[in-house]
């Protein structure tokens, strides 16, 4: 159900939360950080890969564009986006976030009997 047909807003999730952290950029980070945006959330990326974090805000404005441009997603939208995503580098740099959501690849072993 999407905040338009539930009677919510997108003030709501700001109220709520205001600034959320991702860490990992990988497709579900950048998804993540992508429904985040949209719904009115500051968002700061974090990846323990140098670089990692500001390549993904940029990938995830690249995407956001192409979106404006189809009419799927708002001027005002792409707008906030632009400025309510930040790259960090640093796990201290995630102490004023309200809500923090791993996004990370886990090494994977099988157990032993």
């Amino acid at each position: 159900m999407s905040a338009a047909t539930d009677g919510r807003s997108r003030g709501d999730a700001q109220e709520a939360f205001g600034l959320m952290a991702v860490v990992g950029s990988g497709v579900m980070g950048l998804g993540i950080a992508q429904i985040a945006v949209l719904a009115g959330l500051r968002v700061k990326l974090l990846d323990a890969r140098a670089g990692a974090a500001a390549d993904g805000v940029h990938r995830l404005l690249t995407t956001l564009e192409g979106l404006a441009v189809k009419e799927k997603v708002s001027a005002e939208q792409l707008a906030f986006a632009r400025q309510g995503l930040q790259p960090v580098h640093a796990v201290a740099e995630l102490a004023d976030c309200d809500l923090l959501v791993e996004a990370i690849v886990k090494a994977w072993r099988p157990s032993r009997p």
